[in-house]
């Protein structure tokens, strides 16, 4: 397994810390996200998967998770046309066959609500 660990400061966002593990199967023709997790002041991303990469190597899946995110801050950074004033918590699962993404079947659960981060709500044009 391979592990990359950053501290990343993006256009108005700071302080983020991303950890991520891969590994690789070329035997068995699949990539792994072992984990991704992205936290800070914006709030908490975590996520796993797999990408099977020929048929024969299975079925690929992503699961992602978010904790108190705060939307404004990530779309404003993204300049995004849109905004939300909003925190999410949130939890999405996907599955498909192998690069098949077109037919990935999957749920979502996400809940809205709370204040954003002071030092982005100033800004949000509405």
């Amino acid at each position: 397994m391979r592990r990359l660990v950053l501290n990343v400061n993006y256009r108005d966002l700071r302080d983020i810390q991303l950890a991520a593990g891969v590994s690789y199967d070329a035997r068995g023709q699949r990539a792994q996200l072992v984990n991704l997790n992205i936290t800070g002041p914006i709030g908490r991303i975590r996520a796993d998967g797999v990408l099977a990469l020929d048929p024969q190597g299975g079925e690929s899946y992503l699961n992602g998770d978010t904790s108190a995110l705060d939307a404004l801050a990530l779309m404003q950074a993204l300049e995004l046309p849109y905004f939300a004033a909003t925190r999410i918590d949130g939890q999405a699962r996907a599955r498909w066959p192998a690069l098949e993404f077109a037919r990935a079947t999957g749920d979502a659960k996400v809940v809205t609500g709370g204040e954003p981060s002071a030092a982005f709500a100033w800004r949000y044009p509405g």
